[in-house]
C-alpha cells in the first residue's frame, strides 16, 4: 500500500501580467505547491488536498488542476456561498516579485466548519498530515479550537503531524497570536520543516 499524505490549507487563483502585456492565470498556494512538488518527485506517494472551494467555474477549474497533478480531491469541500481567494503578482524591473491579495472571504478560511465525523475518519487513515503557518493564519479564529481537536484526533490515530512555519506577518492579528498558535503546532508535530523553497529541492526536516 502506498504511503499517503494530506495537505491542509489554501489554494488560490494566481494572476500575473505576461511579457507581452497580456494576462496569465494559474493556481498556487504554499501547501498546494508542496503537494505538486511531492507528486512530481515521488509519484508513488498518495497526496490529497484538504481545503474548501466554491461551486463556481474557477473552483471547478482549480479541481481540474489538482487532478491533472494527480492530487486527490476526495477531501475538497465545496462551500455553497464562498469562493477561492485570488492574488496578483507584481514583478518590478529587477525581477523582484510582490503580491496583492483578495482572500478576506476565501472559502478555505472556513474549511474546518464543514468537517464531519466521516471526514475526520478519512483524515485518520492517512500516514501524514501536513499544514503550514499560512494554513493556521487563514483559519478563522473561531474555528481554531476545532482545528486543534481535529489534529489531536489524527495524532491519537497514529497520523504523523508535519508543520511548515511559513510565517507571513501581514495575515496574523499579532505576533502574540502567532507565537501561541505555533507553540501548539510544535507540541503536536512529528517533524518541523526548517527550510522551504517554492521551486527548488524543497523540504528539510529537523
Amino acid at each position: 500500500m502506498n504511503k499517503s499524505i494530506i495537505f491542509f490549507g489554501e489554494c488560490m487563483i494566481e494572476m500575473r501580467q505576461t511579457a507581452d502585456g497580456g494576462l496569465a492565470q494559474s493556481f498556487a498556494g504554499d501547501v498546494y505547491n508542496a503537494a505538486v512538488y511531492l507528486k512530481r518527485t515521488c509519484p508513488n506517494i498518495d497526496a490529497a488536498l484538504s481545503t474548501c472551494v466554491g461551486q463556481d467555474k474557477m473552483s471547478d477549474a482549480m479541481l481540474n488542476a489538482f487532478s491533472a497533478e494527480n492530487i486527490s480531491t476526495d477531501l475538497v469541500i465545496k462551500d455553497t456561498v464562498k469562493i477561492p481567494g485570488l492574488y496578483w503578482v507584481h514583478t518590478d524591473a529587477a525581477g523582484e516579485r510582490s503580491f496583492t491579495y483578495w482572500r478576506s472571504d476565501s472559502a478555505a478560511k472556513c474549511n474546518v466548519a464543514h468537517v464531519t465525523p466521516a471526514y475526520e475518519e478519512l483524515l485518520a487513515n492517512a500516514d501524514m498530515f501536513f499544514f503550514s503557518g499560512i494554513s493556521l493564519a487563514i483559519t478563522e479564529p473561531s474555528l481554531r479550537d476545532a482545528f486543534w481537536q481535529m489534529v489531536k484526533n489524527m495524532k491519537a490515530a497514529g497520523v504523523k503531524i508535519v508543520f511548515d512555519p511559513n510565517y507571513r506577518p501581514q495575515i496574523w492579528s499579532s505576533v502574540e497570536d502567532t507565537i501561541s498558535e505555533y507553540k501548539k503546532s510544535i507540541c503536536l508535530c512529528r517533524h518541523r520543516i526548517t527550510g522551504y523553497r517554492r521551486y527548488g529541492n524543497a523540504l528539510w526536516y529537523r
